[in-house]
């Protein structure tokens, strides 16, 4: 028993030690770690997708005055709701939660390299 214990010690530490250099190496580049998650890769689609707004919602999101810049960083920092999106139909939709305090949610619609928003609900206040 003595010797399992030791071994798993020895085990511990290079795991540990492989962490480490792990985010040594890839401090800077930590999108590497994690893009191979299901909403990440949305999230990455969408941002790279030549995007576009609904005319409609145009006219209420047209107070937030955000660049596409603005839309590709508020879309890589929100979370996916797939409970509530249509990833098997042809155009894909998918809402999309933000956390910040202009908007709530978005409904995007994906074909191929182009991504149009659909619908989406502003914080109330935001734009009286």
């Amino acid at each position: 028993m003595k010797i399992f214990f030791k071994r798993l010690r020895t085990y511990s530490i290079g795991v540990l030690l492989g962490v480490a250099l792990v985010i040594f190496f890839f401090k800077d580049r930590v999108s590497v770690l994690t893009s191979w998650l299901p909403a990440n890769r949305v999230k990455i689609e969408i941002a790279e997708a030549q995007l576009s707004v609904d005319t409609t919602l145009g006219k209420q999101l047209a107070c937030l005055k955000w660049t596409k810049d603005d839309w590709q960083r508020q879309i890589l920092n929100c979370s996916v709701d797939f409970s509530e999106s249509e990833t098997r139909e042809k155009p894909r939709v998918y809402w999309l939660n933000f956390e910040n305090d202009t908007l709530e949610n978005v409904q995007v619609s994906i074909q191929d390299s182009s991504a149009v928003i659909l619908s989406g609900t502003i914080v109330k206040g935001i734009c009286n």
